[in-house]
């Protein structure tokens, strides 16, 4: 095997791929200048060491497949900065690359296992001194009057060019990365000399064409390199973009801008996130339901043979359709043609709202297709629905339904919720009045439609006139859903009649919302509201997101009463009446689901934001018992503004191996994050031999490894890094979560280190105020990886004290348990090393574990899942 995987390893080295004058070509030896001179010290590094592997085969094969690995990845990732011919858009890209060199340098360092503070620095001085040689070609450009007017190009480029130089020096101005465990120290800031040729560069292009960049928007961003695991989405520059608030063409850079000022406000769970973009539309209903049409049409007609399909359809183009066919085919059914031809009809003024459409489709889920079929079908189950209990009995939760009804404190619904309980009482008293037994499944369904409302009406917003009318649109789109889930009730049993009055529903449901809607306007412009914010400034943030987020679904009238409330708001200093975060989520858009877990400050529980699976995460404010209410109140807001940092942090962060945050609410009694939801649990429990999984082991600790490296390329440390913090979502991929949020913390350092001792490193348990680094993180993730192979905690059965005496004292890890390999057990010795500053970096451990993984996948036979787990011997010195 070591012989196939080293003819293959030597493969590795691009020689294959590239002009033999390259510097990346095998075939050159000591340094090779380039004009640039960018990493001309680093690539000679790299193949240098290379050579040395080969020719004395040191390290064996592992290392030298590492750091081929490297090399490739390296060269890969400098590719777009090497070819690019343009010298103005090269310096632009001064910043991210020179990033990307200083870090790359520390994980090669750290992968050779190179920890002289001498010889790393010589590295980093190198370049330094290639940064600062390369400005000369950059300033005799700005000399040389020609060569400029070439690189310049045309009005788009050159204003690509302004932005571009103008957004290197804003991002990177002060550095990215901190080293030495110093926050004061950026390797990778920019330096006075750098700067001074970025600004003379910058003045001398304002000054020959006049193009000035204007301030740089939060969305923007330099390439794709900026995020991990993004679809970057190009403009077309020659197709025009009509704009229903414009009188002629916008094209490229207008297109952008204004697309990109929208989209970066859209929050949805069922929409593209949105993370940036280089340089108000309605929503089109038509072409939404265009939409749904191919999409039945490619799922259910498309796929058919010739005789079977209807062939009409193969030359339709989705992207030039505009209207649906005269009639109906086949493969829709009626009730779907009912949506489409709503959301389609030729008159806009005609089509079907969205909500509408939703909650009808809603109706039409297979799911409840099937159950519609099962109603009708009188051979089921029979069942006295009196006697039949979902979780109670359901004439006990008929009379709860009307007890919260009655005490609802959203008062502009009271009336609808009662429209929506006296049909449910209605279909009760059908039953009951027939004296004969009904399906069970119509009763389960009946009692599962009872219980929903009953948790909508309960979870309704309290006493407050401003919350309860921001709430009231969300919540008559719920009472919607719930009229059609009774509709499909009656139509689907012939047990049941909808001949009383009472179910012609629709013509009160459209007058209450327009009278929800003329008394919100009353209350808006009522000389009450003012105080009202200033008393609760949970209702403030609610108001501006329906002002900020939500001004399409009001008329202008309202719009403008809302702003003008706001505004005010703002001059009297209210506070929460400012602009929010664009992650905002109203308490009202989640639903809490059951409680999965609870901690010294936050309690879990799983949930749905827009029918979408979530698991909401509440902060928990402690009394702390003290008589001084004003000064609790400022701890409780330090709190709420921590609880805003962490969230904007999290937001922003885009990799495939971080749990997403949906968003979150900073205001309320309980403010609260809603985050994606692990569909698998934790790793270790994914992982568990009984599973037959353990060939994904390397594979799976490769992916939480990459995310843990996306978080320090960000300045972020876990700081609370273990295995129940490493969950598996849907298709198996391991994701990190709960990073960087102290705020969710418990309620003193002592139980902190306590809960999590065993993944702790033993800097952070000899000082349990000192926080955590970088270097602790490493060590952390080191335990896990002991606790995913072994399926057993670190340490074993050990007892806490006696853990931290041989980590603090005896500056001990756990031994070698039989379940890893040589390689594998250097890996956790040179991350859990006591001194942090001999530990490897997150860049080193990610080739070290592809090496593995590879390697694993040679050997691994067919029956490596069935091992027993292995228990963790006694413990040995490093």
């Amino acid at each position: 095997m070591d012989k196939t995987v080293d003819k293959t390893m030597r493969k590795f080295w691009m020689d294959s791929k590239i002009p033999e004058d390259n510097r990346w070509h095998s075939k050159h030896q000591g340094p090779l200048r380039t004009p640039d001179r960018l990493a001309d010290h680093f690539v000679e590094q790299l193949r240098e060491v290379d050579r040395e592997k080969r020719k004395n085969n040191r390290g064996g094969q592992s290392e030298l497949a590492i750091m081929a690995r490297f090399a490739r990845s390296m060269k890969e990732l400098m590719e777009s900065y090497e070819s690019q011919a343009n010298l103005l858009l090269k310096l632009a890209d001064t910043g991210r690359i020179i990033t990307l060199l200083h870090r790359s340098i520390e994980s090669a360092l750290d992968t050779q296992g190179i920890h002289d503070t001498q010889a790393r620095e010589m590295w980093h001085n190198h370049l330094l001194q290639e940064r600062r040689d390369r400005l000369q070609v950059f300033e005799d450009l700005v000399r040389n009057e020609e060569e400029l007017g070439k690189a310049l190009g045309d009005e788009e480029q050159q204003l690509e060019i302004v932005t571009l130089l103008r957004y290197c020096v804003k991002k990177f101005h002060d550095g990215i990365t901190p080293y030495s465990e110093n926050n004061e120290k950026f390797r990778d800031k920019l330096m006075p000399c750098e700067l001074d040729t970025l600004s003379i560069v910058y003045e001398a292009v304002v000054m020959k064409t006049g193009v000035v960049a204007d301030k740089i928007p939060e969305w923007f961003v330099a390439s794709e390199h900026e995020w991990a695991w993004v679809n970057k989405d190009t403009l077309e520059d020659n197709r025009p973009a009509w704009s229903n608030k414009t009188t002629g063409l916008e094209h490229g850079e207008e297109v952008c801008v204004r697309a990109a000022a929208i989209w970066t406000q859209l929050n949805h769970p069922h929409l593209r996130k949105f993370y940036g973009a280089s340089h108000v539309v309605s929503y089109d209903v038509l072409k939404f339901g265009i939409a749904i049409f191919f999409l039945i049409a490619g799922k259910r007609n498309a796929n058919l043979l010739s005789d079977t399909r209807d062939q009409k359809f193969d030359t339709w183009d989705k992207k030039t359709t505009e209207r649906l066919p005269d009639v109906r085919p086949e493969f829709i059914e009626e009730g779907e043609w009912e949506v489409l031809q709503g959301l389609c009809a030729e008159d806009p003024s005609n089509r079907t709202s969205l909500v509408l459409a939703s909650s009808k489709m809603q109706t039409l889920a297979p799911n409840t297709q099937s159950k519609c079929s099962a109603l009708a079908d009188e051979t089921l189950d029979m069942i006295d629905i009196l006697e039949y209990n979902c979780s109670r009995p359901i004439e006990d939760m008929l009379n709860d339904a009307k007890i919260q009804c009655v005490d609802a404190k959203c008062s502009p619904l009271i009336a609808e919720n009662f429209r929506v309980y006296n049909r449910l009482e209605n279909l009760f008293n059908q039953f009951k009045a027939s004296g004969q037994p009904v399906p069970k499944t119509l009763a389960e369904s009946f009692g599962l439609l009872l219980n929903n409302f009953i948790k909508a009406v309960d979870s309704m917003p309290g006493n407050s006139k401003t919350s309860a009318q921001c709430a009231s649109q969300s919540i008559a789109g719920k009472n919607f859903h719930f009229h059609h889930r009774i509709d499909e009730l009656l139509h689907g049993s012939s047990q049941l009649q909808d001949t009383d009055m009472i179910h012609c529903w629709q013509p009160s449901w459209e007058q209450a919302g327009w009278k929800q809607k003329e008394d919100f306007l009353k209350y808006l412009k009522s000389p009450s509201t003012l105080p009202q914010l200033k008393y609760r400034p949970e209702d403030a943030a609610m108001l501006r997101f329906e002002a900020q987020n939500r001004s399409g679904a009001y008329s202008t009238d309202m719009v403008e009463a809302m702003n003008a409330v706001l505004d005010q708001a703002m001059q009297d200093g209210i506070r929460n009446a400012e602009p929010i975060p664009k992650w905002f989520i109203p308490s009202y858009q989640v639903e809490l689901g059951e409680p999965i877990g609870e901690g010294g400050f936050a309690l879990v529980n799983n949930g749905k934001w827009f029918g979408t699976d979530v698991v909401v995460k509440r902060l928990v404010f402690r009394s702390t018992g003290k008589q001084d209410r004003e000064q609790e109140d400022k701890e409780r807001q330090a709190r709420r503004d921590q609880f805003r940092q962490e969230a904007d942090l999290w937001f922003t962060l885009n990799h495939s191996n971080l749990i997403k945050l949906y968003g979150a609410c900073y205001e309320g009694d309980n403010p609260f994050f809603v985050c994606e939801r692990a569909t698998r649990k934790t790793l270790s429990e994914y992982l568990k031999p009984e599973n037959g999984r353990r060939r994904e082991l390397w594979f799976r600790l490769l992916q939480a490894a990459l995310g843990l490296e996306h978080l320090h390329e960000h300045n972020i440390v876990h700081g609370d890094l273990k295995n129940d913090n490493i969950l598996v979502c849907e298709g198996g991929t391991a994701k990190i979560a709960d990073f960087g949020l102290s705020i969710l913390g418990t309620d003193s350092a002592t139980n902190k280190a306590t809960a999590a001792i065993r993944w702790q490193a033993p800097e952070c348990l000899v000082d349990n105020l000192k926080p955590p680094t970088f270097a602790s993180d490493i060590y952390a993730f080191g335990m896990c990886i002991i606790q995913a192979v072994t399926g057993e905690y670190p340490w074993g059965t050990m007892l806490d004290k006696c853990v931290q005496h041989f980590v603090v004292k005896e500056k001990k890890i756990p031994s070698r348990p039989k379940g890893f390999k040589v390689n594998e057990w250097e890996l956790i010795e040179r991350m859990c090393c006591w001194n942090p500053q001999k530990r490897i970096g997150i860049g080193a451990v990610i080739k070290i574990l592809e090496e593995i993984g590879i390697r694993d996948l040679f050997e691994t036979t067919e029956n490596i899942g069935s091992s027993r787990p292995i228990q963790p011997g006694s413990p040995s010195a490093l």
